[in-house]
């Protein structure tokens, strides 16, 4: 079945293959104005997924563990660093989705 949403196949390929997508503890982060960010955990595991289905950018900021490092994986997106406090700043472009794993510490 093709999603009428062209931009989330790509994840939803990602998803059937990841257990830690199926299974892992879920932590909305933020949902406002068409966006949604949340967190998927499961051991030491973690995944970010930041979906953006409004036509306009969007500026999100996030709050996660201080000094952590996350690695795009759709191929388009930059790495994500939170800072000393845990503050991470993104800007999603419309109609877009991004998934990030957390690299090892």
């Amino acid at each position: 079945m093709t999603c009428p949403i062209p931009y989330l196949d790509v994840l939803r390929l990602k998803f059937k293959s990841r257990k830690l997508f199926r299974s892992g503890e879920l932590d909305v982060l933020y949902a406002d104005r068409g966006v949604v960010v949340y967190t998927r955990k499961l051991d030491s595991q973690l995944a970010l997924v930041a979906i953006n289905s409004s036509d306009e950018e969007q500026d999100v900021d996030l709050k996660m563990e201080p000094n952590m490092s996350l690695d795009g994986q759709l191929g388009r997106e930059s790495n994500l660093f939170s800072d000393n406090d845990g503050r991470v700043r993104m800007s999603l472009e419309g109609l877009s989705s991004h998934l990030y794993l957390k690299t090892s510490p």
